[in-house]
This record gives C-alpha cells, structure tokens and sequence, in this order.
C-alpha cells in the first residue's frame, strides 16, 4: 500500500490536480493506499475542492501556522497511527506543485516496492534542468549539497528535497518520522541525514517523475528580503539553522555557518549595488 501525504495553503488549482493524478496512478498500480492532505489554513476554498474532486481523500486542516514542516509530520503521524499501514507499506511524499509523469510515476512506486530504503524522484523544470532531487555533499564544504542529476540507473544519495519521496512505513517508525519542529525548510534535509546516519538506505530514481518550478526569487529592498529570509520559510531563519546545525554540525562547523550564510547571503544581495556599470 502507498499512503500518499500532502501539505498545502491557498494553492488550489495546484493540489487538486495533483490529489487527482496520484490516485489514478495508485489505481492504474492496482495498489490500495490512502492520501491525505493537510490544509493550513487555506482562504481559497482548497479543502472543499479537494473534496468535490476525490471524496475519499482524508482532509486535515491547521491555523496556518504549521508550515510544510509541521504540516507534513502531523500527515505523516495520522498514517504511521493508521492500523492499516503495514511493514511493506510506503508513505509518499508528494509536493502539490509536482506535475507529475504518470509513467515515471507509476515506474518510481513500483521500484520502491521491489527495493529497501527510502526512494527519491526528481523533478525538472520547463527548460529540462534538474530543480529538486537527491543529494549528495560538496566536497571541502560540511553541510553543502549539489543536487543529483538522474543517470538512467539508481545512484546512492545522501539526502534529499522532499518533493516525491517514497519511505517505507517501518523506515518512518525507526526514524521517528519528520521533524516538525522545522519550520518551512531543512525538515526534509533533516530526514535524510538521520536516515543515512541509521543505516537506511537512500537512492534516486533513474529517470525524473515531472516537472517543478524552483520558487521565484522576487526582487525586493534589502530590509524586507532580510526579514523574509530571517521569516519562518526563509533559508537563514535562526531557529531552523539552530536546530538543524546542532543535529548535524561540529560546534566548530555551527559556529561558522551561522556566520558564513547570512555574510554569503548579504554579500550577494550588495554586490549589485557596488558593481561598476
């Protein structure tokens, strides 16, 4: 069985056609399964279109203040709870902004299947270019990921983005499931480090499972970028840095980054301003 797990918040169009694709791939497998769909607080009528669409989705709804993190492990939890899941059962991470292949798809869950660990889709963008994927360390750079390029064939990772990622049930009750402590980012990172350093083992799908936007860069003044980068989904958001550094850093190695990200990211926000036209 796949127990498909959806975050969402205000992108109806968006989860309501990727609600309908997952399960007419979960029904062209043949394979039983559940999705379930945590809604934080949508505005836009989200949870009764999801429902008008697929009535046997399972809807959860939050304040708004759960994020992807939070809104992904509460999802997750309600399956691991569920007394239907079994030890060759899957939890399938999937991002509502994923469109996906149906073919890939289909290709991807039937390999988890056959396979142990955790499996990893990729996604490309309009231009074909890899956008989310497995990971793997940059070398001479602690806590710096490149991206995997699918080959053709499995490769080994290191971790991963999580927008459509298949773990298997026992996997998740091992690991003790995704940290929502996480705001909106790092959460998925996160997971897949505590599953490598417990032995799991993590591989990307050889071909990519659709397509993903990276999320637009929106040009802005200095103080408002630095508040949303500082905000609960921005990347040098002090809590999350905090709690992913003291998981998986060396004091020394904390102590660098949380001074070397916001430099990095300040030195490429002033750059322009001192560039000689």
């Amino acid at each position: 069985m796949v127990h498909a797990i959806i975050a969402c918040r205000n992108r109806k169009e968006l989860t309501v056609r990727t609600v309908v694709a997952i399960a007419e791939i979960l029904d062209r497998l043949c394979t039983h399964g559940s999705i379930t769909v945590f809604d934080d607080g949508s505005t836009d009528g989200t949870s009764a279109a999801v429902r008008t669409a697929l009535p046997s989705v399972r809807i959860v709804t939050g304040d708004g203040d759960n994020y992807w993190a939070a809104s992904m492990a509460k999802a997750e939890q309600l399956v691991l709870e569920s007394s239907t899941t079994g030890q060759r059962d899957f939890i399938l991470w999937l991002n509502d902004d994923v469109e996906l292949d149906p073919v890939e798809a289909r290709l991807a869950i039937l390999c988890a299947q056959k396979n142990d660990g955790i499996l990893v889709g990729a996604t490309v963008g309009a231009d074909g270019s890899v956008t989310y994927s497995g990971l793997i360390p940059r070398p001479r750079r602690p806590l710096t990921f490149s991206r995997v390029t699918p080959s053709g064939a499995e490769q080994r990772v290191a971790t991963f983005n999580g927008n459509f990622v298949l773990v298997p049930v026992h996997d998740a009750k091992k690991l003790g499931g995704i940290d929502g402590g996480f705001s909106h980012g790092l959460a998925d990172i996160d997971y897949g480090l505590r599953a490598t350093r417990e032995g799991v083992r993590i591989v990307l799908f050889g071909t990519p499972i659709g397509e993903c936007s990276r999320n637009t860069v929106t040009h802005q003044p200095i103080r408002c970028a630095w508040r949303d980068a500082r905000g609960p989904k921005g990347g040098l958001n002090p809590a999350n840095l905090d709690r992913f550094l003291a998981r998986h850093a060396e004091r020394y190695t904390q102590r660098y980054w949380k001074f070397a990200l916001p430099a990095s990211w300040l030195a490429k926000r002033l750059a322009p301003a001192f560039t000689r036209r």
